[in-house]
């Protein structure tokens, strides 16, 4: 079963009509690229309505507490509030030569949450180094996205710089009083900086950051999360365009699941994935 938006929290902001003329907006738009393989939207403005009852889960194990740090509960917003904005995930068709790398990501995966699991008091710095010698050939690799990507010397494919100048121009122009909504709600303006649209090729679909501090910065080295643990159907996620056939989940509902081999080898369940927030607690510098 998948999210619509009717059961979401973005009808507090966006009219139904408006939603409509903003699918069709971003659908349009998409039709100009050739390799999309779904396009969906998330974050605080992108919640179930009806929150579940809240559920305690108890991390056993030095792998699923490790993996429960990285995840990081406490920073989850299941709900609009002043700095929300209005995430647009896109998911490219992988290029040529990457057929292995969902593997190879799963592998690395484990690798890293046992060495963090080893020594959970380890220095963040450690970790953050521990994770950038895996992981920095994959994440925002422009090798890995199709030409249409990078022309005209893009060296930022996943911001998609031409598909949101074409996003923003279009929602100013077709969805005015929307903007004036935001721009009276919240922080982030409509449509300047409301829009987060971040574009990733399906191999890398789940290498997200992890926000740890340090010393007064925030690192945002990534992690490859299990999939469910960032976007869920039924949850927290409005899919607005997929394929003819889709090979991953979100977008396949049967399809490959990011780092299921990581929840399998830890015992992470469907219950700690429904865990969807904890209280804030010392959080050893992650944000």
């Amino acid at each position: 079963m998948s999210l619509n938006f009717s059961r979401t929290t973005l009808q507090t902001i966006m009219r139904p009509s408006e939603y409509e003329i903003f699918v069709a907006i971003i659908r349009e738009i998409a039709g100009q690229y050739l390799d999309i393989e779904g396009i969906l939207l998330t974050g605080s403005l992108v919640q179930n309505l009806e929150l579940p009852d809240p559920i305690g889960v108890e991390f056993r194990g030095p792998m699923q507490k490790a993996y429960a740090k990285i995840v990081s509960r406490s920073q989850r917003k299941l709900w609009p509030h002043l700095d929300s904005d209005l995430d647009i995930w896109v998911m490219t068709n992988d290029v040529g030569g990457t057929a292995e790398l969902t593997d190879l990501l799963d592998k690395k995966a484990l690798e890293l949450l046992a060495y963090l699991a080893e020594g959970p008091d380890r220095p963040l710095s450690e970790w953050i180094k521990s994770k950038r010698a895996a992981l920095s050939e994959f994440y925002k690799n422009p090798d890995l996205y199709n030409a249409e990507w990078r022309e005209d010397g893009i060296d930022n494919p996943w911001e998609a710089p031409h598909f949101r100048r074409e996003l923003v121009r279009r929602v100013a122009v077709e969805m005015p009083e929307f903007c004036r909504r935001v721009n009276y709600y919240f922080r982030k303006k409509c449509p300047d900086n409301f829009f987060e649209i971040r574009v990733y090729p399906g191999a890398t679909f789940n290498l997200r950051p992890e926000k740890i501090r340090v010393e007064g910065v925030i690192d945002r080295t990534p992690f490859p999360y299990f999939i469910k643990d960032w976007v869920k159907r039924e949850q927290n996620a409005l899919l607005v365009l997929q394929s003819d056939d889709p090979k991953y989940y979100p977008f396949n509902e049967n399809g490959h699941v990011h780092s299921r081999v990581l929840a399998d080898a830890i015992g992470w369940t469907p219950v700690h994935v429904d865990m969807l927030y904890a209280q804030r607690s010392n959080q050893n510098g992650r944000e």
